[in-house]
């Protein structure tokens, strides 16, 4: 048999290819052969024949019917090794745990490598069900790979019907009575540790609830007219956000001394108003600011959310009685981008409500609301302290349609979250709504700048946002109005607005006419106003969407992120329907204006293991902005993604991975190790999936694939051999920019070498601003 090798290739892989080749012969090849064979042989890395190290891989996956089987097998086989003093697994043990009284997964699969087994997909599949995948007893590994019955599994488990057990495996009678002590003590401890852990959680829920009760009650006895509606059946608080622990500190501390609370961290001072002398408008005039309580803002009583006259609320029942888009007035902060996401949000009022952790008016100044930093869900907490003109002027920025206080708190939460009011000046509605929600957001241009012609798709992104979802939408107009333009037509140039409606009617002259309904947070009386569709595109730029669903959860999680590695991470979905995952960099608002903080690129890619241990491809994509996105409607089962950020500034930085939709998900980062090849055969699957396979000229049987995609930002030149020939290939792509291949291929010049049947994939990494080759192929068939 004549076995072309890539000098890549591990030799531990040459040895299991042969080892599944010659499963049934008695002329077995050695691992150190094997390993005597490479170090003697200098491959030259131009020679023209070889064996693609996936094509072995893919060989021996062929080969085995059932992983558990073989991993039950390697098991033994690593116990005979040690039994003839070939390896020593208790030093082994002891070396990888470095000593500790724990092993992780990962190093566990390292450990049997280094006994030159390999181990593929499946296999450490398995071996995660046998050990789980966080840290692992030594004991319980000593137990597995000495010989001892296995303790892991109870006697009558079923793991299947037709699979051999680990505690099939003969053991003598003092092996069996220390197998069965082991396995009482660790019973013992892990219902023990379970009981322990089960009781802190119960009782710091417990102590919460009882905090959030005793606030309460405090503000029902402060304010007992104010629950003329009961907020709380229209509000249930996440009490494992960051900053809630902080919040109830603070107010209980200000019950027990009857404190007024002045929040230290973001106190009523100049640096809260500007801290950047560069921001020349705020900056030379932040000592000017006179910081007031609502007492001596407002005259009587005082609400966060306060029952309006019918007259102004001649539509509205419930909660809407309290919270109208009405409330909403812009002051001299240019946040209008803010304020308009609050009044379209304000059109279904729980979604308001939801911010609050305090719903109610207190005398200790103390206030809580819920917001999204950076991609991580966040308790805000707050003073009631709010900047003046002066001292006998009301706030300066945002104002409250009567004597409440929910604009002016949210608004105060967002510059303190950011540092300052005038970090929040200036902005786009997507930003603030992912502030807001949590939830996606994304921007459709309403024109194409190049040619001026009006995206035709915008009525149809409407429609779905508004009538299909009810997501929240708003629109920004052109920067190009000026104020002669303004006064004919009413619209203020770069200016917010909420749109309420799309719809089609009849008009008796014009026909079928499309016609957009809007709300200005500027505008008089509720601010409302209808234009067409076809001017509403002619002078307003954009339109932001945001993806919000009233009963979706999100779960994020906080990873350090390399700019030249990917992350790998895993969920389980329980649950089916339609998720969002979003990849999200710290706001540029964190930092000074004149900071020149730019975005860098992000990739994101999100697959699904399916039984047979493949991965299918759902989504990919690319961006430079601060949040990247992909939904799917995801069914049953573990999904995982790639996620990686290009830092311009650091070689790492932090980024959030998180996951929103109908059910609570649990995020787990995975090495790499441990899904070896998923991009790669996430890859392979999309390219079946495109089926835009063609015959290679002159080789009927030989079909290939070429597509580089700069918004998903991967590439991949794919080739199937379906002849009864081998197949040799080499590709030579010269003047290459803005590709780059993804390993175990890293030159420009890529040999393959195809047996019958088999598949090959160059997987490339596509430039977000483009690319270009020349590719020259050059094939040859050997029988």
């Amino acid at each position: 048999m004549v076995l072309f090798i890539d000098p890549n290739t591990e030799p531990q892989l040459v040895y299991k290819f042969f080892q599944d080749i010659d499963a049934d012969s008695n002329n077995s090849i050695n691992y150190f052969e094997i390993k005597q064979i490479f170090d003697k042989i200098d491959l030259e890395k131009d020679s023209p024949f070889y064996v693609d190290e996936q094509n072995i891989k893919d060989k021996q996956d062929s080969r085995i019917e059932d992983p558990y089987q073989t991993v039950l097998q390697k098991i033994q086989n690593i116990k005979q090794m040690n039994d003839k003093n070939q390896i020593n697994v208790e030093n082994a043990i002891k070396n990888f745990s470095n000593y500790q009284p724990y092993i992780n997964l990962y190093n566990l699969i390292e450990m049997i490598k280094s006994f030159g087994i390999n181990i593929n997909n499946a296999e450490i599949h398995e071996i995660e069900k046998i050990f789980g995948y966080g840290q692992i007893d030594i004991n319980t590994v000593m137990v597995q790979f000495l010989g001892l019955r296995n303790p892991l599994f109870d006697p009558n488990e079923k793991h299947d019907s037709q699979k051999q057990k680990i505690s099939d495996i003969p053991v003598n009678p003092l092996e069996q009575e220390i197998t069965d002590k082991l396995k009482i003590q660790d019973n013992e401890m892990d219902i023990e540790k379970e009981k322990e852990e089960q009781n802190f959680l119960n009782q710091s829920k417990i102590k919460i609830k009882q905090d959030i009760q005793k606030i309460q009650q405090n503000q029902f006895q402060n304010n007992p007219n104010q629950f003329q509606f009961n907020f709380d059946s229209y509000y249930q608080i996440d009490q494992m956000i960051p900053g809630i622990e902080n919040f109830l500190n603070i107010f209980n501390f200000s019950i027990a001394n009857s404190h007024h609370f002045v929040d230290d961290s973001f106190p009523p001072c100049p640096n809260s108003i500007c801290n950047d002398q560069n921001d020349l408008k705020f900056y030379k005039t932040r000592d000017k600011y006179y910081w007031k309580e609502p007492k001596n803002i407002f005259k009587g009583q005082i609400y966060i959310f306060q029952k309006k006259q019918t007259s102004l609320v001649q539509s509205r029942v419930g909660i809407g009685e309290y919270i109208s888009p009405r409330d909403i007035k812009q002051g001299n902060l240019g946040d209008c981008y803010f304020l308009s996401c609050l009044s379209s949000m304000a059109e279904k009022p729980e979604r308001i409500l939801k911010l609050f952790i305090t719903k109610i008016y207190n005398k200790f100044g103390v206030y809580c609301v819920k917001l999204c930093h950076n991609g991580k869900l966040k308790a805000i907490t707050v003073d009631d302290k709010f900047p003046c003109h002066n001292k006998y002027s009301g706030p300066a920025f945002s104002k409250a349609n009567g004597n409440e206080l929910w604009v002016l708190l949210l608004e105060k939460a967002y510059a303190k979250m950011y540092g300052s009011y005038s970090r929040i000046e200036g902005g786009y509605s997507q930003e603030a709504y992912f502030d807001l929600t949590g939830a996606p957001a994304y921007s459709v241009h309403t024109q194409n700048f190049k040619t001026g012609k009006h995206n035709e798709k915008i009525y149809d992104e409407l429609v779905y946002a508004l009538n299909f979802n009810q997501f929240l939408v708003n629109a920004a107009t052109s920067h190009d109005i000026t104020s002669q333009i303004s006064k004919q037509i009413g619209l203020i140039g770069g200016h917010a607005y909420s749109i309420l409606n799309v719809f089609m009617v009849e008009h008796p002259k014009l026909g079928q006419t499309f016609l957009v309904k809007l709300r200005n947070p500027w505008g008089k009386n509720d601010g409302i106003f209808y234009m067409k569709l076809f001017d509403f595109q002619s002078y307003f730029s954009s339109i932001q969407i945001c993806c919000y669903h009233d009963d979706y959860i999100r779960k994020d999680i906080e990873l350090l992120s390399h700019r030249k590695k990917g992350t790998y991470l895993f969920f389980d979905i329980k649950k089916e329907g339609l998720y969002y995952v979003t990849l999200t960099q710290q706001s540029k608002r964190n930092l000074p204006k004149k900071s020149n903080y730019k975005y860098s690129n992000t990739q994101l890619l999100l697959a699904k293991m399916l039984p047979d241990h493949t991965f299918r491809f759902y989504e990919a994509s690319q961006k430079t902005e601060q949040n990247n996105t992909i939904s799917s409607h995801l069914t049953e089962g573990r999904y995982y993604i790639y996620a990686k950020t290009e830092w311009k500034h650091k070689e790492q930085d932090n980024m959030v991975v998180g996951v929103y939709g109908p059910e609570e998900v649990q995020i787990m980062q995975i090495e790499k190790a441990f899904i070896q090849d998923m991009v790669e055969e996430s890859i392979k699957n999309w390219a079946s999936q495109q089926g835009k396979l063609s015959p290679i000229k002159g080789y009927p049987y030989i079909n290939g694939a070429k597509h580089f995609d700069m918004k998903k930002g991967f590439g991949y030149l794919y080739m199937v051999n379906k002849s009864n020939h081998i197949f040799k290939d080499t590709i030579t792509m010269s003047q290459l920019s803005g590709l780059k291949a993804r390993k175990p291929f890293r030159n420009n010049v890529f040999k393959t070498c195809l047996m019958p049947n088999q598949e090959v994939i160059i997987v490339f990494k596509v430039d977000p601003l483009g690319y270009s080759y020349q590719l020259k192929e050059q094939y040859q068939i050997q029988n």
